[in-house]
């Protein structure tokens, strides 16, 4: 297949990269826990090092134009991440990282 004439093997890669990285989140994350961090620490730990990342990729604006803007996008960080973060980190210490990565289809 041809990558000049159909991009899509750019695409699939690109996605089996981004569910490798996501899968491995739940194993650190598992591997935090057991070392004895809480779901709440490991969030905040989170957090700390996506906003640190995002300011070494993008030291320039990236959407906030003042510092009241940055700070309205932090706060919709913490608030709409917590939620789903926060589950996972608590199902990740509750069960095994295997059931919540897996896709089980029942059969019929």
């Amino acid at each position: 297949m041809s990558i000049t004439k159909n991009n899509t093997l750019h695409w699939h890669l690109l996605a089996a990269a981004i569910v490798g990285i996501w899968g491995a989140t739940f194993v650190n994350t598992k591997v935090l826990f057991n070392s004895g961090l809480t779901p709440l620490e490991i969030f905040v730990l989170r957090f700390i090092i996506a906003y640190v990342c995002i300011w070494f990729i993008s030291p320039r604006k990236l959407f906030s134009k003042t510092w009241r803007d940055e700070l309205i996008m932090v706060l919709l960080g913490i608030t709409g991440g917590s939620v789903f973060f926060l589950a996972e980190n608590y199902a990740v210490g509750l069960t095994y990282v295997t059931t919540l990565v897996s896709l089980y289809v029942q059969p019929l």
